[in-house]
């Protein structure tokens, strides 16, 4: 019994518990590095795709710690910046103000210029309508269309810019932009033989054309291909063009039914671009169910058409007359593998007259991760079997004059597929010579080696190219050595010198045309700027690639250094294990820094950070901690910020609750008294406590009434939320609830105040659902239960905004979904993108609970049919229904405010790409 316990009594010791947890992040690193780079992003194993996280922001890091560079002399950005507009006008201009821009930087030399824009639509112009009409009316009776035609030319400026991009066929760069699959979530195909489908779904495109006469920049080696009878092929490809046709019209005819009060020419565009994307999507998803066996869950509708084929194809090759159909499709699925590289959707390009004398064109996509950052760039990308590259890539192939070779390779997975993956992308000369390479991942993305934040690149702006001086004006940031510090500066450089042999890549720099992206440097960062990294990565050759031996020597560092740290932590106190635990991460980051990223390794510094901080926790709170710690740190914690009764339920079943910081939805509760500091100069010290004191228990009652968690008192604000320390599924309706609660209890208080004497308080409330880091958060002096997150953020931003719009209590897109429409009122009131946000938000007036019922049911009823007629840009249409809502309640201030709104569109209507968002300039 006595030795049974000694063993129990080891199993129980510190370090076991670092060994369990080694072993843990050795094996979670092992499926790590199994998976290619983008897949970490999606895998199955959540701590994986933590983990990748992670490392994505520890490159940020990095590149901040070795701190900004100067880039390379050889590229420059031409801006359309502020200057440029206030110069020429507004962003996009003309086209013969964009060839005469184009023309005059070919004038003064510059080897390449790349377009970071695409002009999709052709230019509307009144001279050249007319003469088509008068054409139309006079030239053949006249025998005057030759004269006509001259004149037309003339006047065509798509044409006249088309015509002198084929004069320089290898010195202009084209832009153009994909869309994602129409599928959602969409990531390469259950099988690889699918990618066959997806290339007829290409050949039907008017971008095939295209990139067909395009220069072939890419030269494609693939070492996977497995030979398979061409008549079958063949034979299959028709088949698959002829039931595409039939979905498509097939769509068309459904897509048309549903609208039996139109014809087919008097859709709207928007009607027009809902239908191409339904056809996309019927036509994804066929491929993605083609040659399903008909006991798939998805099966092929058309495999006995396919069958039907067979015996022809039998005739046709002699060598597969003794395999049968079933056995044949298995054959040709087995021999077309996965592939990881970036499959694209629908291209959008330049007019037909623009883009018919292009030799070089390229996409300017940028590749964000998850978190909305652009750390890589996608080097090149495929439609199907088609390969096409990036613009900074082309500009970089071209003025080299080199072309690019990629080659493929199978790449064994964890789950037992084998998947086509890219090997190398190397450059070649024109003897087909190999000059280098260039190392990209599995799917040929460069990590962008960024040189700093905006402006570490020459800036020109267009406005200097287009004026007649012989001088311009170059923009950058410079090191101040005595200041310590990059400062704007602005030199004069001649321009026939300045500009001869550059690389320029055009793009719009002005803050208002919102060319913005997240970048490790910068949160605001000009688009144009990430192209510019890419080429200046090309020519320097200072890339950031993975070491090609990190996963072993990684594996080793995890499993010796997780076992020697436990053991050492095990056998020390605190105050030595802290000191240990110090030198091991110095050392680890250290080496990191000054031996593999300084060298171009970017290695996943995040697996030992993670192992050795974790197995510090663990050890030593488990040498610290005893159940009745947990209790007393549990009620300190949670006594200040929630009911009495949730902190009893929180001790009776501690397990259910996390100290620590996690993951958890949430909806957040932000109200603030408008005014207040008015107020407060109205009233002495006392007087004012007192008057807080009577508003903020009554209002932290209700929010403790409804489960709510109080986070802090702000001053007069409030910041609480619904949903934590203990998991409510109804937290959105319970902070709903409050709010509304708070605002029937406020009335009442109002009148009691100017009963009084006192002033009368009012107050906005903003609520927001989402994701948030919720935990026991600070410093080792002082911590609290808080939360963290964009979500917090957007909360905070809808209480501000509740006065812009008149209303008491806003609540966004999030919250609505999680409320329904049922058991509450409320009233979609805007669409807007919040200071410090990229995305818009759906927000909501949270009115009142229950359903809308008399006057205030036909109020809303009739403000939600002027809210979609704003939307639909029938501004004249939408002000008569607001004017309506106003005849039920005439201080109806959203009415108001939109009327207001639609005057100024009615005088000055929006651009053709207005999508109905209002920018919020201020929190």
């Amino acid at each position: 019994m006595d030795t049974l316990k000694k063993r129990l009594g080891f199993l129980a010791r510190p370090m076991i518990l670092g060994f369990v947890f080694t072993f843990f992040v050795v094996y979670t690193a092992i499926n790590y590095y199994a998976a290619p780079f983008d897949d970490r992003e999606h895998h199955p194993n959540g701590i994986v795709r933590l983990l990748h996280q992670f490392h994505q922001v520890t490159i940020d890091w990095r590149l901040n710690f070795r701190g900004a560079r100067k880039g390379s002399d050889q590229v420059i950005v031409l801006g359309i910046d502020e200057k440029a507009l206030i110069q020429e006008g507004q962003w996009p201009w003309p086209r013969g103000k964009v060839k005469e821009l184009t023309e005059r930087l070919l004038s003064h030399g510059v080897k390449v210029v790349a377009f970071d824009a695409v002009w999709s639509e052709k230019e509307q112009n009144s001279t050249t309508a007319i003469l088509e009409e008068m054409k139309d009316e006079v030239g053949g009776r006249t025998g005057l269309n030759s004269t006509f035609d001259r004149y037309l030319s003339k006047s065509r400026t798509d044409l006249q810019f088309g015509n002198l991009i084929e004069e320089y066929p290898n010195r202009l760069v084209m832009g153009a932009y994909f869309d994602s699959p129409p599928i959602p979530n969409f990531r390469y195909p259950e099988k690889g033989y699918q990618n066959l489908c997806f290339q007829e779904i290409h050949k039907r495109s008017e971008a095939y054309e295209h990139w067909e006469n395009q220069e072939p920049m890419i030269s494609v080696l693939d070492q996977t291909v497995a030979e398979f009878p061409e008549e079958l092929a063949e034979v299959w490809m028709e088949a698959i063009q002829t039931h595409i046709s039939k979905i498509e019209v097939d769509t068309k005819a459904a897509f048309m039914k549903a609208r039996a009060s139109e014809g087919f020419a008097h859709l709207s565009k928007t009607a027009l671009v809902e239908l191409r994307n339904k056809t996309d999507l019927a036509v994804w998803n066929y491929c993605n169910r083609w040659l399903h066996r008909p006991d798939h869950e998805t099966p092929d509708e058309n495999w006995e058409a396919y069958k039907a084929t067979w015996a022809g194809v039998v005739e046709e090759d002699e060598t597969l007359a003794d395999i049968g159909f079933d056995e044949g499709v298995e054959i040709f699925k087995s021999r077309h593998k996965n592939f990881g590289l970036d499959l694209v959707g629908r291209w959008t390009l330049n007019t037909e007259e623009i883009r018919n004398h292009t030799l070089n064109t390229a996409y300017f996509n940028a590749k964000a991760d998850p978190d909305g950052t652009v750390r890589r760039n996608y080097l090149m990308v495929r439609s199907g079997q088609s390969y096409f590259p990036s613009i900074g890539f082309l500009s970089y192939l071209l003025a080299t004059n080199q072309r690019a070779q990629v080659t493929l390779e199978l790449n064994p997975q964890s789950e037992g597929q084998d998947f086509k993956m890219v090997k190398t992308l190397e450059l070649l000369d024109e003897e087909g010579e190999v000059k280098g390479t260039i190392p990209v991942d599995e799917n040929a993305h460069l990590n962008i080696n960024y040189a700093g934040p905006n402006k570490m690149f020459v800036h020109v702006s267009a406005a200097d190219i287009l004026n007649d001086e012989p001088f311009l004006q170059a923009q950058e940031l410079v090191w101040n050595e005595s200041k310590g510090y990059w400062e704007d500066a602005v030199t004069k450089y001649d321009k026939d010198e300045f500009l001869k042999d550059k690389i320029m890549i055009v793009g719009a720099t002005a803050v208002g045309l919102y060319d913005l992206r997240v970048a490790p440097f910068e949160a605001k960062f000009f688009g144009v700027e990430t192209h510019i990294n890419v080429v200046d990565n090309l020519l320097r050759k200072d890339f950031m690639a993975q070491h090609p031996k990190e996963a072993q020597y990684m594996l080793i560092l995890l499993l010796l250094g997780g076992i020697l740290l436990s053991l050492l932590l095990d056998r020390f106190g605190a105050l030595v294990g802290v000191k240990i635990f110090g030198a091991v991460m110095a050392i680890v980051i250290v080496f990191d820094y000054l031996y593999l990223f300084k060298e171009g390794y970017l290695t996943s510094i995040v697996l030992p950070v993670v192992l050795f901080l974790g197995a510090y926790i663990i050890i030593t709170v488990y040498k610290y901690f005893t159940e009745e710690k947990n209790k007393k740190a549990l009620k300190g914690t949670f006594g200040k910020y929630v009911s009495p009764a949730i902190v009893e339920e929180i001790l009776a079943s501690p397990e259910n609750i996390e100290l620590g910081g996690r993951k958890q939805e949430v909806t957040v509760f932000f109200s603030d008294v408008r005014g207040f500091t008015t107020i407060s100069e109205t009233l002495s010290a006392t007087d004012l406590s007192d008057l807080l004191n009577e508003y903020l228990t009554p209002m932290t009652e209700i929010i403790f009434e409804n489960k709510g968690t109080l986070d802090k008192y702000i001053g007069d604000a409030i910041m609480a939320f619904f949903g934590a320390p203990l998991i409510d599924e109804n937290h959105a309706k319970n902070g709903c609830r409050a709010a509304l609660q708070n605002i029937e209890r406020l009335l009442t208080l109002q009148q009691e105040l100017v009963d009084r004497g006192l002033p009368k308080i009012d107050v906005g409330i903003g609520l927001n659902t989402g994701e948030v880091s919720v935990g026991n958060m600070g410093s080792n002096i002082v911590r609290n239960y808080t939360i963290m997150g964009d979500s917090v953020n957007l909360g905070a931003r809808l209480e501000g905004i509740t006065k812009q719009y008149g209303v008491r209590i806003i609540i966004s897109e999030f919250t609505k979904a999680q409320i329904g429409d049922d058991e509450f009122v409320t009233r979609e009131v805007d669409w807007v993108r919040v200071k410090g946000k990229l995305e818009p938000v759906k927000i909501y007036e949270l009115v009142a609970e229950g359903s809308r019922q008399g006057e205030q049911g036909e109020l809303m009823n009739r403000f939600d049919k002027g809210f979609h007629l704003y939307h639909e840009c029938d501004f004249v249409g939408a002000k008569k229904a607001f004017e309506h809502a106003l005849e039920i309640k005439e201080d109806d201030f959203v009415s108001k405010l939109y009327i207001d709104r639609c005057n100024d569109y009615i005088a000055e209507p929006p651009a053709s790409d207005w999508d109905g968002v209002f920018v919020m300039t201020t929190k």
